[in-house]
Formats: structure tokens, sequence, C-alpha cells
């Protein structure tokens, strides 16, 4: 038997158990995963200026303790190691790690507020606390979450978190950045209270075939996805064709339909990504995508978007649990590969390594992991069509009075 046909047969074809939680998940994760997906890429970003600060000396940049203690942040990222899981159960700890990840979101949005509305010019050591504190928590919640939840909903959640990143920085936003932000964060407080309202008896029928954490494979195959979704120069080149010449509003209904359509494609349950060869094409196409993005000069928004939608397909086959137990500590493999790649990729600018060799990396990584991943188990959609498509529908609108 050769080994690919070993490997698809790790997950036959059967009916998950239906999930009665798994509206709550959805709206939970996609909440829980904001403040952490904005912690990660703000991290990074510092992270990667301080290197190069130091390394090139680079002027303009930030320096001394603001910059450096950035550094200390990306520690932050192994807290899916600690053991506590033994101490509340996998259930409690959605609940716990969910909250302070979006307490830690709050006060991000306070100190936003504090620097765009009061003026008070915080410098970025005032932020490092707050933002390892939801790097720490959002990372625990996503390590305990997956293989507990319905995987549809967690992958919608991770999914919807990342366009509502996207969405955030777009023009006339910035200003209400910490408004709307505080919003999120206040709803999500308020599906873990109801998460952790719910009947124990009830949610322990919440769980998949599959009760294990996250595989390694696919811890680094959605470090690899983070990479390509929170790179700046990606983001950047994204955002450059929304905001040129007049035909920007038509663009951001482009960009927001093909947006709708990845995160559709994760919720509502179709099962395409669950072949490996449609699933390498699509890491095919990502590879393809952040090469052309960061190269292609007038391409590279058409490349940037290809990336953006074809990573947010592959996440729910990423997020596929594993059988038996495992304590999610892979998750950690996957967050210190993203690290890696947007710290040297930024880092490739100054001649330290080649920019080419991380943007292959995570290429090469991202196929392999395709190929390696079982294909999930079935689940049933998390939310109504009326909803899905309703949300779907939206967001293309978003987008388009946003560019406006």
């Amino acid at each position: 038997m050769k080994i690919p046909d070993i490997i698809e047969e790790d997950a036959p074809d059967e009916p998950a158990i239906v999930d009665p939680f798994a509206k709550r998940a959805l709206v939970m994760t996609t909440a829980v995963c904001w403040p952490f997906l904005f912690a990660a890429g703000y991290a990074t970003f510092q992270a990667s200026a301080a290197l190069r600060g130091l390394l090139f000396r680079d002027a303009g940049l930030p320096a001394g303790l603001d910059a450096i203690g950035y550094l200390l942040v990306l520690l932050a990222f192994a807290a899916p190691a600690l053991p506590l899981a033994v101490r509340w159960g996998r259930d409690g700890l959605v609940v716990r790690a969910g909250a302070v990840t979006l307490l830690a979101g709050l006060v991000i949005s306070a100190l936003v507020a504090a620097n765009t509305v009061g003026g008070r010019g915080f410098s970025p050591r005032a932020f490092a606390p707050p933002v390892a504190l939801a790097i720490a928590a959002g990372s625990v919640y996503l390590s305990a979450i997956v293989g507990l939840a319905n995987r549809r909903a967690v992958a919608g959640g991770l999914v919807g978190a990342l366009l509502v990143h996207k969405a955030l920085p777009g023009p006339g936003v910035v200003e209400n950045f910490a408004i709307w932000s505080a919003l999120i964060c206040l709803l999500g407080l308020g599906a873990v209270w109801a998460w952790h309202r719910a009947p124990g008896l009830d949610r322990s029928d919440n769980f998949e075939r599959r009760a294990g954490g996250m595989r390694l494979r696919g811890a680094l195959a959605l470090g690899a996805l983070l990479y390509v979704q929170l790179d700046h120069d990606i983001v950047i080149a994204l955002r450059s064709w929304l905001d040129a010449g007049d035909s920007s509003a038509l663009r951001a209904v482009v960009a927001g339909a093909a947006c709708a359509a990845a995160w559709l494609f994760v919720v509502r349950g179709i099962d395409l990504p669950r072949h490996r060869a449609l699933a390498m094409a699509g890491a095919a196409a990502v590879t393809i995508g952040i090469f052309v993005a960061h190269f292609g000069a007038d391409a590279a928004p058409y490349g940037a978007l290809v990336a953006v939608v074809a990573s947010l397909m592959l996440i729910g086959r990423a997020l596929a649990p594993s059988s038996g137990r495992r304590s999610g500590r892979f998750l950690i493999y996957g967050l210190l590969l993203f690290a890696i790649l947007t710290v040297g990729e930024h880092l490739g600018r100054g001649g330290f390594v080649w920019t080419e060799l991380w943007l292959a990396t995570a290429g090469i990584m991202l196929i392999a992991a395709m190929y390696l991943t079982p294909k999930p188990p079935r689940s049933p959609a998390p939310i109504p069509d009326s909803i899905a498509f309703g949300v779907a529908a939206l967001i293309p609108i978003l987008n388009f009075l946003i560019a406006r």
C-alpha cells in the first residue's frame, strides 16, 4: 500500500457528532483570536524592527527597550507548553484563556484610544505587557479548543478573526479602531460567559471523533498560513490595490467577495480541502501568490489577494484534530515557525539572509504539511445557511463602505 493511501485512510468519512454549541464556539473563537492575531502581528513587527536596528542600524526604527523588549515578548508563544489543562481541564482552560485574551484586548484598545484620541503618545513599551498576555492566553486558547469544539466553528472563527484583522486598518477606520475593537472583545466576553454557563453534560457531546489536540504537521501549516496572513508586505500590497485610484471601492468589493467566499468555504462545510491534491494545489497557489506579492511590481496586489484567499481556505485542514490525547503543545512549533519566517523575512531586506529563502521555506513547509496532513473528519456546519450566506454577503458591502 502506498504511503499516501495510508495517510488518507487515517480519517475515514464518518459523520461527526452534532455540536449544539458550534454557534457559540464560532463567535467566541472569532472574538478571542482577534486580539491574539493583532498582538502576534504587532510583536513580530516590533521584534523585526529591533533586530534591524541592532544589526543594520537603520535610521528611524525603534531602538532601546521600546523595541528590544519585544524579542522577549515573543517568548509568550511558548505558553501552550504550560501544563494548565491538568489543573482546569480543556474546557475550563478554554474559558479562562479566552477571557484573559479578551481582557488583554480591551487594555490594548484603551491604549490605542489614549494614543489616537487623547494624544498621550504611549511608547511601544506600554503595549508590551498586554500584547504578551494576549499572545500567551490566545495561543493557550487555540491549543485547547482544537479537537474540543466543532472543527468548522474553530476554523471559521480563526478565518473570521483574520478578516477582522484586515478590515480594521482600512481607510477611515483607524480613528475608530479602539471603539469597535473593544466592542468585539466585549462580544467575545459574552460568548465566553455563555459557553461557561452551558450545562457540562451537554457540552460533553461537543467532541468530534478525534478528540486530541493539534498535529505537528497541522501546527507547522498553521504557522506558514499565519505568516502569509500577517506579513506586513503582503497586507500592504493588498491595501495599496484597494486604496489606488477611483476604482478602489469596486476593488474592495472584489477583494471582499473573494474573502467572503473563503470564509463561507470553511464554515459552510464544502469538502474540497479534504482532498490532498486540491489542498496541495491551494498551497502551491499560496506560494506563487506570496512571491508575486513581494516581487511582482504591478501584479503584487493580485498575488497578495491570491495568497490571502487560498491560505484562508487551507486553515480548516491545518486545524484538523489528531487522534488520541494530545496536549496541544505542537502549536508552539507552528507559532515559532511563524515568528522565524516573519522576523527573518524582514531581516532579509538588510542583506542578512535572502528574502527569497524565507518565502520558499514557507511555501515548502506548507505544501509538505498539506501533503502529510490526513483529511479531516466530516463536521457539520456551525451555523444555519441563512446566517452563513448573510454574513458572507455583508463582507463585500462593508469593504465597499470602508473603501469609500
